[in-house]
């Protein structure tokens, strides 16, 4: 068994996994598209995948997952998480806090991004549909069109995966953007570069949602499962089915709010579950360690962004998001932790869980590596530690940058989010319902109490209301630290609630800053219900295109 690794050159993004294989495949990606030309075989669509992953990929210094939206965008300054510098003097604070305005460079770069990604993908799209058609038959079984040269059995197959994964792509990018900004242009068809798209409008969220519903069901129809592809590192089956049950969580969610969604949700995320693709690791936090080795374990991790310094695909996480370590320590490098943990948060967890005993570091790194107990007037710089660069695989490569894989989409996710949509349907929980969270929690138990008598029982017996609430109390503690409470929040519409309540939390802790003598939480200063639930649009791309009309408040 060896480890068949995709590579784009140019320095873009490796997808990597576990395959019966001797050969040890390269594709190259071109970095820009010609308009007159479209792939022309199934190594070229490999290679036209792999670009659009590499919008993905973005940069350590850059705002896509190896930036900004792996923990600034969906985690900062919400009941759970914050910057740690109280001030507004980056693009990367003035985001997190909520003093973010139209002229964000950080905002400017992660639109263009995706839509870099997107031009990508629609040319993939069309290429790959061009190329199937040559082996279309009519219910005769006459080819349909009369191109000579046809398709072999592998080739058909392996450019039906690339344009399945080009269609889930582009929807996952229509995705982040319609929950950062609302109303977006939808461009389905093939550009030179996404700038020659002035003059085109907004379209409403609800038809950005059915665009993308539309790309993923056809893209499950293309992508074979895990079981079928030997886990070699690509997104299988039912990535793209636990990736529509939370796009149906969203759209059922503020501010589409339609609640007929709910059922397709669970039907998504039943289809997961059913497949008996995926099951919780027994140790929690094998997967993050798995994250840091660049392995890729779909058992649980179901669609990962891998980074690789030997490509030149550095990560910021792990460096400037993760555990703190002295900026001298000269044996794995620095760890900024630019996002902490609410202390009023982390005090919510059973003593026992284990995403509290091995996901939390109430520590720091000193330079020599010593790990130093972060208590007292220090407890408002607790981290997760589900990202600690003491892990990675190559060692001290770079001081400010590490080689640690982001995952996007996890099976427990997928579980919690089956358990909310059951109770949403029935108006209350069901027991599958129950099944699917008391799940999760089973994992979290320690070792002395798996049946739960004292840590983390089985939820039973309650509301739809109580239900609701500790369905989103778990996904705190299950998915902290991953990108995911501020999308979660705004879809609940509750995040202007829960940054006052985590505001005058903070009042009463004991945690004391040495300049303001009080528990920092500048959030609640600069927060605009009714606004900051969405970002800006970018102001350079409204003076190319006045007819894209800006978010309110800005």
């Amino acid at each position: 068994m060896k480890s068949i690794i995709y590579k784009i050159l140019f320095g873009v993004l490796v997808i990597t996994g576990t395959v019966s294989c001797d050969n040890f495949l390269e594709v190259e990606v071109k970095d820009r598209f010609i308009a007159e030309e479209f792939y022309n075989s199934s190594q070229q669509m490999e290679m036209g995948v792999n670009g659009i992953y590499n919008a993905l990929a973005g940069g350590s210094n850059g705002n896509m997952y190896g930036g900004q939206m792996a923990y600034v965008f969906g985690e900062a300054d919400t009941d759970l998480a914050q910057e740690r510098a109280t001030g507004l003097n980056n693009d990367r604070r003035r985001i997190a806090h909520y003093g973010v305005t139209p002229f964000n460079r950080s905002v400017q770069e992660t639109w263009k991004e995706h839509y870099q990604g997107i031009t990508r993908a629609n040319w993939v799209i069309q290429s790959g549909r061009e190329l199937l058609a040559k082996n279309q038959v009519d219910d005769a079984g006459n080819y349909v069109n009369s191109i000579n040269e046809r398709l072999t059995v592998t080739d058909s197959l392996s450019i039906a995966r690339s344009l399945g994964e080009g269609l889930f792509l582009r929807g996952f990018m229509y995705f982040n953007l319609v929950r950062m900004w609302g109303d977006i242009p939808l461009i389905t068809e093939p550009t030179t570069t996404y700038e020659g798209w002035t003059g085109t409008t907004r379209t409403p969220s609800q038809l950005v949602y059915k665009q993308i519903e539309k790309d993923m069901k056809e893209a499950e129809a293309y992508i074979p499962y895990y079981s079928e592809i030997n886990h070699d590192g690509r997104i299988g089956k039912t990535t793209v089915q636990g990736m529509l049950a939370k796009i149906y969580a969203f759209w059922a969610g503020y501010p589409v709010r339609n609640n007929e969604k709910w059922k397709e949700a669970s039907t998504y995320a039943l289809k997961v579950k059913n497949s008996a693709e995926h099951f919780l690791l027994d140790d929690f936090i094998e997967i993050f360690n798995d994250l840091h080795l660049g392995e890729f374990n779909p058992s649980e991790t179901m669609f990962n962004i891998q980074f690789n310094f030997a490509l030149n695909r550095p990560s910021g996480v792990g460096a400037t998001y993760g555990i703190f370590i002295d900026a001298a320590n000269t044996e794995v490098g620095r760890g900024l932790a630019s996002i902490v943990l609410m202390k009023p948060f982390v005090d919510t967890y059973y003593e026992e869980d284990v995403r509290l005993t091995e996901g939390i570091a109430k520590y720091r790194v000193g330079k020599d590596g010593t790990e130093e107990a972060r208590t007292d007037n220090n407890n408002h710089h607790w981290t997760t530690a589900k990202f600690d660069r003491r892990k990675v695989k190559e060692g001290l490569i770079s001081r400010n940058q590490t080689s640690i894989d982001w995952c996007i989409l996890r099976y427990s996710d997928v579980l919690l989010l089956l358990a909310e949509a059951e109770n949403e349907i029935n108006g209350g929980p069901t027991a599958l319902a129950y099944e699917s969270i008391n799940l999760v929690r089973e994992r979290a138990r320690p070792a002395t109490d798996k049946t739960g008598l004292i840590v983390l029982p089985d939820l039973e017996g309650l509301s739809y209301g109580e239900f609701k609430e500790s369905l989103q109390q778990e996904r705190a503690w299950e998915l902290v630290g991953e990108g995911e409470r501020k999308f979660d929040l705004i879809r609940w519409n509750i995040l202007a609630k829960k940054i006052r309540e985590t505001s005058q939390k903070a009042k009463l802790e004991n945690g004391i800053d040495s300049r303001t003598k009080e528990y920092p939480y500048v959030a609640a200063d600069y927060f605009i219900e009714g606004q900051h639930e969405l970002l800006p649009i970018p102001q350079k791309e409204i003076d190319v295109n006045p007819k894209i009309r800006q978010n309110p408040g800005y």
